[in-house]
């Protein structure tokens, strides 16, 4: 399985920009792209050579950012991730770990906006938003 998360900054914000993330996975069985974005400012991906580029979600690095941040993942198109509620407004006082599993040979796709609030309800301009495309191929 190879899976490439592109993340291409569409607003402002705090964070870093642009992102790439590269999620693989070249074992057998079970194929799953995953991305984690954390409490502390980073993103995390897993698989067999994924990385993240670059590693954070919010800069400068320390502290614990996400005890006042939200985050919304919308599903633009595809397959719905495990993990998160699509259309909702979550605290990124934990991770937000958005995943993929593909078990069969054939292609699995989305293209996901993710967008950063700094209140509860969603309802402040959006202190970054981000459009990322998955690919999870078995």
């Amino acid at each position: 399985m190879t899976g490439i998360l592109h993340v291409l900054v569409a607003g402002g914000g705090s964070g870093p920009s642009p992102y790439t993330l590269v999620l693989s996975d070249v074992l057998s069985g079970l194929h799953r792209a995953a991305a984690a974005w954390n409490q502390d400012g980073s993103i995390n991906v897993s698989g067999n050579g994924s990385s993240a580029t670059p590693s954070r979600w919010y800069t400068p690095p320390g502290g614990s950012p996400g005890a006042l941040h939200w985050i919304k993942f919308t599903k633009i198109s595809g397959t719905d991730p495990t993990g998160v509620t699509m259309g909702a407004v979550v605290a990124l006082n934990v991770a937000r770990v958005l995943t993929w599993d593909r078990g069969t040979s054939g292609t699995t796709q989305a293209q996901i906006k993710a967008e950063i609030f700094n209140n509860a309800a969603g309802t402040a301009p959006a202190r970054s938003t981000v459009t990322f495309n998955v690919t999870v191929t078995a």
